[in-house]
């Protein structure tokens, strides 16, 4: 639901699910639910409940060898480490999670797992690496159909940008993330992808259409007002 642009909703359905897996014990239960609560906290920024949901689903998965939540887990704490404290820190997580995951095959989580990897690599300056794990990842997803693929062309566009390669194919990649998007109804990860475009017209002169483009994308939501994804949408909008 927060993809689709309901962080608000889904996070009460995600408050609730938590409540009864802590109310059954079930081990497996539990890990999955901690794991996607630290999924839905890291999307929507709060990186505090994110890193303890992730550390508690750890905790289970080595306590009960539920060795799949454990290594999941490990990803979702490095991905909290990275934006809250230490990108280098959370990348070497990040890795760890990956192989860890790997191990055991858990190959239907690559994608999204290859996204963050790529993300820190450009935080901390590996542009060109982050671009070719981009790749790498786009390259085994059958585009418009894996829930991530729009978060990967936005971020090959902005690696594209940080390369100094011609900003025609950035344009090009932001353009296709808002239409996988859109084909998915994914509201969050249009959104994402209509403000890197939109400062991408405003650094080339083009404020009108720019701003006309973004207001499109951010006057859909009624809901998750102050995340900040949105936040930074109305500051866009406001230079």
């Amino acid at each position: 639901m927060c993809c689709l642009g309901y962080p608000d909703q889904a996070l009460a359905v995600q408050n609730q699910g938590l409540a009864q897996a802590q109310a059954l014990a079930h081990p497996f239960s539990l890990a999955y639910a901690l794991t996607w609560d630290a999924m839905l906290h890291g999307e929507m920024g709060n990186t505090d409940s994110q890193l303890q949901s992730a550390e508690a689903a750890i905790a289970l998965g080595e306590e009960h060898h539920l060795r799949f939540w454990s290594s999941w887990g490990t990803v979702l704490r490095g991905w909290a480490l990275a934006e809250s404290r230490d990108p280098e820190l959370g990348l070497a997580e990040l890795q760890r999670g990956e192989e860890q995951m790997r191990s055991i095959r858990g190959f239907f989580l690559q994608p999204f797992v290859s996204f963050l990897i790529a993300e820190q690599l450009a935080k901390i300056g590996r542009i060109d690496q982050g671009l070719e794990v981009v790749r790498e990842a786009l390259a085994t997803t059958t585009h418009d159909r894996y829930w991530c693929d729009a978060e990967l062309e936005r971020l090959r566009g902005e690696l594209l940008l940080a390369s100094g390669v011609d900003e025609q194919q950035a344009e090009a990649a932001f353009r296709r993330a808002i239409q996988i998007a859109q084909k998915q109804q994914a509201k969050l990860f249009e959104l994402r992808a209509t403000s890197r475009l939109a400062q991408l017209w405003l650094k080339q002169g083009k404020s009108t259409d720019s701003r006309e483009l973004l207001r499109q994308a951010s006057g859909w939501f009624t809901e998750g007002l102050e995340t900040l994804d949105l936040t930074n949408a109305r500051a866009l909008l406001e230079s």
